[in-house]
């Protein structure tokens, strides 16, 4: 698609910043209208029009009020067409072609309609037809204007809301511009590798799972003493012994990969080169927008947090009458809290001037934030 006349409209609105609301009309009302809607790039243009908003370029509110009367009003054209033509629309192109560009909406709609319409709001694949839909299946008016007009608003703040705020923070974001790109790509990288070693990992391991627990089945069998403990664990006839298994395969593996680490770090006396190239990296990558958010993610790990958490779902287990699930969690909670003040007592790491005392090695924040929100 030739997008200059689209660069063409942003400069257009940028220049006329008050006749601008009437092409933000335009394009919210074209986004909404039953077939229109699928081919109007609506979101890169809002996405723009929210920079220009937070460039000052625009009033925000009335930018708003365009952009959600623009989508009111598209609704309500594909609304009265539904209504007005019926199951006759089926028959007209592109709907006798694909027809579950109106199936997919229909199968919102008779789930629960006015939820659907809000819904609809936000999905691309179904915004323009889920109107059209409620008019088809004689939606009452008055209830649909109030679905309509919820929905228009909320998404006029939603879909401007991202443009708005980077305009606001233009200037910062242009400061740091390069690490931020770094630091995405790198978190891209990183969920990617995450997410390709579970999935592959589970798949390998699933293919050779019931060998595996066929053979340790079988020694905890010829072997009565100790195969009393495990056998619980493996014997296929447990609903859970495959994903016990897993887990407790999982929880081997990373308790020697822990207590390598622990040895090699205790041995050392000092911060490895690794711990310092480390240190180097996240201060050359480090950007004031991420200071508050990250901020916010470390104090997960203080008391005031963990004590509410920590009460309200025990009082939960408890309510529920799960007793061995809050026997469970109070035996984590109390084995990390142990095996934290012991490290604390008998190991000496070198620990930053500079760094907080709850999150060195061992850290009791870190650990006992892990236990409480991994449960």
């Amino acid at each position: 698609m030739d997008s200059s006349w689209i660069d063409a409209t942003l400069a257009w609105i940028a220049a006329h910043p008050v006749l601008a609301g009437a092409v933000i009309f335009l394009i919210a009302f074209c986004d909404a209208v039953i077939i229109l809607g699928a081919i109007v790039p609506a979101l890169p243009l809002l996405f723009a029009v929210g920079v220009f908003i937070g460039l000052g370029q625009i009033s925000g509110p009335y930018a708003v009020a365009a952009a959600a009367l623009g989508a009111f009003a598209g609704d309500g054209i594909s609304y009265w067409i539904g209504r007005r033509w019926g199951d006759r629309l089926r028959g007209v192109w592109p709907f006798s072609r694909y027809p579950q560009l109106l199936d997919r909406g229909e199968n919102l709609f008779r789930r629960n309609a006015f939820k659907s319409i809000l819904i609809a709001r936000y999905v691309g694949a179904i915004r323009p037809f889920v109107p059209a839909i409620a008019g088809m299946m004689k939606m009452p008016a008055s209830r649909y204007v109030q679905a309509s007009g919820i929905a228009s608003i909320s998404w006029a703040v939603l879909f401007l809301a991202p443009g708005w705020i980077l305009g606001e923070a233009y200037d910062a974001v242009a400061a740091v511009a390069g690490r931020l790109v770094v630091v995405v790509g790198l978190l891209s990288v990183i969920l990617g590798l995450v997410w390709a070693i579970v999935l592959y990992g589970y798949r390998w391991s699933a293919a050779r799972m019931d060998n595996w627990l066929a053979r340790l089945l079988d020694w905890s069998n010829r072997h009565p003493t100790l195969g009393r403990y495990t056998v619980g664990v493996l014997d296929p006839k447990r609903r859970e012994s495959v994903p016990l298994a897993m887990l407790a395969l999982m929880l081997l593996v990373l308790g020697w990969g822990w207590f390598a680490l622990l040895t090699v770090v205790v041995a050392h006396g000092e911060p490895l080169a690794i711990d310092l190239l480390v240190h180097q990296a996240m201060l050359a990558l480090r950007n004031p927008l991420a200071d508050y958010p990250m901020a916010a993610l470390a104090s997960l790990g203080a008391w005031q947090v963990l004590l509410p958490a920590t009460a309200a779902a025990m009082g939960y287990l408890i309510w529920r009458r799960r007793w061995m699930a809050a026997a469970h969690w109070l035996a984590a909670l109390a084995f990390g809290l142990a095996l934290t003040m012991l490290l604390g007592a008998t190991v000496d790491v070198v620990r930053p001037v500079d760094a907080s005392s709850g999150f060195g090695f061992p850290s009791v924040s870190v650990t006992m934030a892990t236990i409480t929100f991994g449960f």
